[in-house]
């Protein structure tokens, strides 16, 4: 799962490439029509789940960078994805 090896990625914290990393996680998570339903089937195990939550704090939804890359209802489904999947 793409969204999954972002995450990793973005874990990572490449300097140069942090920004363009933390942007495409959110992008990938904005394009889940059905998080719920994704996390259930995909039955998430603890250690991918764990890899989202290590990168919770530096996805930060309601920074000004994001809310400049991003419409609100677009930060909106990719925060609502994020938080299902990590459930």
């Amino acid at each position: 799962m793409a969204i999954l090896i972002k995450a990793r990625v973005v874990a990572k914290r490449r300097e140069e490439k942090f920004a363009s990393d933390r942007e495409d996680l959110i992008r990938l998570l904005s394009y889940v029509e059905d998080p719920r339903g994704l996390a259930s089937t995909e039955q998430l195990k603890s250690s991918e789940k764990r890899w989202l939550h290590d990168v919770e704090e530096l996805l930060d939804f309601d920074d000004a960078i994001a809310a400049a890359l991003f419409p609100a209802a677009v930060l909106e489904r990719a925060q609502q994805a994020f938080h299902l999947m990590c459930a």
